[in-house]
């Protein structure tokens, strides 16, 4: 009997892959003016989101989950004195974004979902003037 050790098969998408393609599939959500697979020094436009990497997580599992990568997309909806409409644009951008990303991408990742509830959050004092959502995204990469 040999015995052997072995660890999680690597996939091949990497995670700059995976954050291209996810910044490209939210960019053609409606209602975006600019999408960033960086984070950015300041927020300048209307609407805009910025994409970051925050983890990534071998592992080895009997469902064969040999990697997985988490990101971070904020949402900023500038108010421009009318909190209404930004709260109405925050909410239908958010709701561009899930059917936009969710599910498979094939060939980069067979797998894209939550892995925590969005939040709202008030913006903190640099960011006064905005309306914030952070989506908390898993990607599962090919």
């Amino acid at each position: 009997m040999a015995l052997g050790l072995s660890g999680p098969a690597w996939c091949a998408a990497t995670t700059n892959e995976c954050l291209e393609q996810l910044a490209a599939k939210v960019a053609a959500v409606e209602g975006l003016q600019a999408v960033y697979g960086y984070r950015t020094a300041k927020a300048e436009l209307a609407t805009q989101a910025s994409i970051t990497s925050i983890t990534q997580m071998p592992a080895d599992s009997p469902v064969g989950l040999d990697m997985a990568y988490d990101y971070i997309i904020d949402v900023l909806v500038r108010i421009d004195g009318d909190y209404a409409a930004a709260e109405r644009a925050l909410n239908d951008i958010v709701d561009g974004i899930w059917p936009a990303i969710w599910g498979a991408n094939e060939p980069t990742w067979s797998n894209c979902y939550p892995y925590a509830f969005t939040q709202k959050p008030p913006s903190p004092q640099e960011l006064n003037g905005y309306r914030r959502a952070l989506l908390y995204v898993r990607v599962i990469p090919n």
